[in-house]
């Protein structure tokens, strides 16, 4: 406002001269506190900015459900882990008894060839006690594979290596 229009009012009327100086301090302090008011306003913004981030930031952050899960986890782990060294020691048993059944199956394989062999030496000494006590008697030994004419394949009395092996198999 324009005060110095007012002058001759200073000397003459003394009370609107004082109400115009008083109007013109109530607008200056209405601007120093609109001012404050929006430095306030700005700062007050920033601090619900502020909290806003920390309280997405403390959201993220484990809460009390979260150790609940970690120890379900860890209690988990620790049963898994005991599960394990049993099995292990399971399958460790598992192995040696296996082994122990290979043992005896080779075992028992070495004792049937032992007995086989011990057959076949049993039968072809009886064989040989056999062919010897028709000897005597006039006839000549036979030969295994040979026909009597010496053609090798003529005759019934050809036995081929198939026929040996498929023989030896079934014995």
């Amino acid at each position: 406002m324009n005060v110095h229009r007012w002058r001759k009012l200073e000397a003459t009327d003394q009370e609107n001269y004082e109400r115009i100086l008083k109007i013109q301090t109530l607008q200056r302090r209405l601007i120093a506190k609109t001012e404050e008011l929006n430095e306030k306003e700005h700062l007050i913004k920033e601090k619900e900015r502020l909290f806003i981030e920390l309280k997405t930031i403390l959201s993220r952050q484990p809460g009390k459900e979260i150790h609940q899960h970690l120890q379900n986890y860890k209690d988990a782990l620790k049963d898994k882990t005991g599960q394990l060294k049993q099995m292990m020691g399971e399958l460790k048993s598992a192995q040696d008894q296996n082994q122990a059944l290979k043992f005896d199956i080779d075992r028992i394989n070495s004792e049937l060839q032992q007995m086989k062999q011990a057959y076949f030496a049993r039968r072809s000494g009886e064989d040989r006690a056999n062919e010897q006590s028709r000897g005597m008697g006039g006839m000549a030994p036979y030969q295994v594979g040979m026909p009597p004419d010496g053609n090798p394949l003529s005759g019934l009395n050809f036995i081929s290596r198939d026929t040996i092996n498929l023989s030896l198999i079934h014995i």
